[in-house]
């Protein structure tokens, strides 16, 4: 079974390649203290989507677990209603969809199209308020997770974090095309793999968990 975030049939592989991705995810946190990145990304949300539904989820600036979960289900049934071998798993305040095999070409668009029409990034955005509701850098909150699970000396911070995963979010940085994605993913899934002042992975056990989630 392939799971897979929704968009462009971008599979999630567990090495460098996903952890690349879940960085640059949370690349967007690093915007001016003074200014709530929620409502700034809820409200670029809003007015770059062409749906109507996410339009009206965003439209009150606030994105509700029942509104989460309808967009689940919305999503869900017009990937089945198109043919996809879509599932949905969940995990807290994580989601994601299961794809029983590799989509096509055509498939992949089809299931992008859902996703634009019935996700439009509010689900990520959901989860992304409810890991940290203030706002604070992601890099600082995962850093200070590392020290909290001892993986990470103390006084490690959150640029010490950006310098040690580099590698990995310039390897992205670019790529456009579906077949440029891939391409990289299986570059990086070759390169040697990030590994914490104390000796431990960074895309394992509990390190990856804290870069899935920083409050564990």
């Amino acid at each position: 079974m392939i799971d897979a975030a929704p968009g462009k049939g971008r599979y999630a592989v567990l090495g460098a390649s996903a952890l690349a991705v879940a960085i640059m995810a949370g690349c967007g946190a690093q915007v001016a203290e003074a200014v709530n990145i929620w409502d700034v990304q809820i409200r670029e949300i809003y007015e770059s989507t062409e749906s109507d539904f996410v339009r009206d989820v965003l439209r009150d600036g606030v994105i509700t677990t029942a509104e989460v979960r309808e967009s689940r289900e919305r999503f869900l049934s017009c990937a089945q209603d198109a043919g996809l071998p879509v599932t949905l798993w969940e995990s807290g305040d994580d989601w994601g969809t299961a794809i029983s095999r590799e989509l096509t070409e055509a498939e992949s668009e089809l299931e992008f199209q859902c996703f634009l029409q019935w996700d439009g990034f509010i689900q990520g955005l959901y989860t992304s308020i409810a890991q940290n509701p203030d706002g604070v850098d992601r890099d600082d909150l995962i850093a200070a997770c590392l020290i909290r699970h001892g993986l990470a000396p103390e006084g490690f911070t959150g640029r010490d974090y950006r310098e040690l995963i580099a590698p990995l979010v310039m390897s992205f940085t670019g790529a456009e095309t579906e077949e440029e994605i891939r391409a990289i993913e299986d570059a990086v899934a070759n390169v040697p793999q990030p590994v914490l002042p104390g000796g431990h992975l960074l895309n394992e056990g509990i390190a990856w968990d804290c870069q899935v989630n920083p409050q564990i």
